[in-house]
């Protein structure tokens, strides 16, 4: 059970989000990290494109000094946040 003081939809961490189309072109995103595991990212500030959900299993590696590599474990993907 969460604590009343944090609330699950509440927002970790912002930034851009890299991500690869169906044909394979890279796309950035903004994204936001939200404390219950989600990762909703945005085309823009504005316009919602979708969620990401994260689990125990999910990994995320420092791959630069801003970079982090998130391979997200309901999909075989990787992604890369700024």
């Amino acid at each position: 059970m969460y604590n009343k003081l944090i609330k699950p939809e509440e927002v970790i961490i912002k930034g851009n989000l890299i991500k690869k189309n169906w044909y394979g072109a890279k796309q950035l995103r903004y994204f936001e990290l939200q404390r219950d595991g989600q990762l909703k990212y945005y085309e823009d500030m504005n316009k919602y494109k979708g969620t990401i959900k994260l689990g125990h299993t999910s990994l995320a590696r420092k791959i630069a000094k801003n970079s982090i590599t998130l391979k997200c474990e309901y999909k075989d993907k990787d992604y890369i946040l700024m």
